[in-house]
């Protein structure tokens, strides 16, 4: 999974990856490394100093993650985020578990509530 995360007193903005291959990594959670894999923090939790800006996912795995993790951090129960969305309980614990990946009309409705967006990008 591809991220930007931004520092929050310079604002300088650094492209990053998710790895559990480096020593900052612990119990398996992954951190985001730049190119010189220096690593900057722990991915899915609040950081002081830098945040999130956007990230880049292109599996059902990396969708789970970024569901979860903007659930989390808004605090919402899944039950909250299904009533919100119009979906079963069932369609957000299968997104979130990498089990499933939804027809864009569902996950722009999910991704919307939870702040964030669909971006797609030719190759």
């Amino acid at each position: 999974m591809n991220a930007v995360i931004k520092n929050k007193v310079t604002g300088e903005t650094i492209p990053v990856t998710s790895t559990t291959d480096h020593a900052d990594s612990s119990y398996g959670q992954p951190v985001w490394v730049d190119a010189n894999f220096d690593a900057y923090c722990v991915v899915g939790f609040e950081q002081p100093l830098y945040e999130v800006v956007s990230i880049s996912v292109d599996d059902a795995e990396g969708l789970a993650f970024m569901v979860r993790h903007l659930r989390s951090v808004k605090g919402i129960s899944i039950r909250e985020l299904a009533e919100a969305c119009d979906v079963s309980k069932t369609t957000i614990v299968n997104v979130e578990s990498g089990n499933f990946s939804p027809r864009l009309d569902i996950l722009q409705r999910i991704l919307r509530h939870l702040g964030g967006g669909i971006e797609i990008k030719g190759g």
